[in-house]
């Protein structure tokens, strides 16, 4: 998919090619599995951690493959930002102005929580926190499989299972829905693919169970 995009971005330049990874699909957990085939022709990156990163939900990480380009485009021009604002190499000696890189001239400084933890806990960390709850997604899903009253709409790609219960109407998912969460057992909501009601699981908590999750399949019953 990546790949198709990229080609089709090149061939209508010069809008950049902006990739945009919806928090669940970062970082090496997705790029070996091959989720991410091509970002490597992006022009720049944007991973949103507010699930598989942990990270507060209006923070954002941005690269770009050439930050000039960024500033040129992105720079707002007014008599009082002229002393905010670089131009080329004239200021060495300070580092670019994050405000020249994005629409965020007064906001504050959003993605220092997201900094601080990879500081804190390293990159490994994260990774065995986004590989664990991959491994419970892989389990969870056998246990649909193997599961009579449920049926498992589409094979999990990185940590989202997406299952119907077999006879069901939309009312009941919702009966269903709000009960277990009044039960304090789970809060899953009813989805939809196709035009038909379905459950979505997204597991990114690296503490959840399949035992967890085995209670949530057999409340379907």
């Amino acid at each position: 998919m990546l790949q198709a995009i990229a080609v089709l971005a090149v061939q209508v330049r010069p809008i950049a090619e902006r990739m945009h990874l919806m928090d669940r699909d970062t970082l090496d957990v997705a790029i070996r599995r091959g989720a991410l085939d091509g970002i490597e022709q992006c022009d720049s990156l944007i991973v949103d951690p507010h699930k598989w990163l942990f990270g507060p939900y209006d923070s954002c990480a941005l690269l770009y493959r050439n930050p000039e380009i960024a500033r040129q485009a992105h720079t707002q021009h007014a008599e009082y930002l002229e002393v905010l604002q670089q131009e080329g190499d004239k200021r060495p000696d300070e580092a670019m102005n994050p405000a020249d890189l994005a629409h965020h001239l007064s906001r504050r400084a959003r993605g220092l929580p997201v900094w601080f933890s990879l500081a804190m806990h390293g990159t490994d960390a994260y990774r065995d926190a986004m590989e664990a709850t991959l491994q419970v997604t892989r389990e969870s899903a056998d246990i649909i499989r193997n599961a009579t009253h449920v049926d498992l709409v589409l094979e999990p790609e990185l940590s989202v299972i997406v299952f119907k219960r077999l006879g069901w109407n939309a009312q009941q998912y919702q009966q269903w829905s709000d009960r277990i969460l009044e039960r304090g057992l789970a809060f899953v909501v009813p989805s939809s693919w196709n035009g038909e009601t379905v459950l979505r699981l997204c597991i990114v908590n690296p503490r959840t169970t399949v035992a967890g999750i085995q209670s949530i399949i057999d409340s379907l019953k």
